[in-house]
């Protein structure tokens, strides 16, 4: 979802293709994109992106999903 920069206000919902690719219209102006995991578990979690969406500009942005999951610690 696409929340208004400085505010809780929703502007705009997508949903991601098979790809994980999105495509959101939006005004110019400062927003924060969160990523929302749609499977029903507590993980994977979304780090929110910040983007400033520029007149007559496209802006890509990448959303990461983090599972929280660490590879093993190095055998001593």
């Amino acid at each position: 979802m696409a929340l208004r920069a400085g505010s809780d206000d929703q502007v705009a919902v997508a949903e991601a293709g098979e790809d994980g690719r999105f495509t959101i219209g939006l005004e110019p102006g400062g927003y924060e994109l969160r990523g929302e995991n749609t499977t029903g578990r507590p993980v994977p979690r979304a780090t929110p992106v910040s983007v400033v969406v520029q007149p007559g500009r496209y802006a890509e942005v990448e959303i990461q999903f983090d599972s929280g999951i660490r590879g093993a610690s190095p055998a001593k």
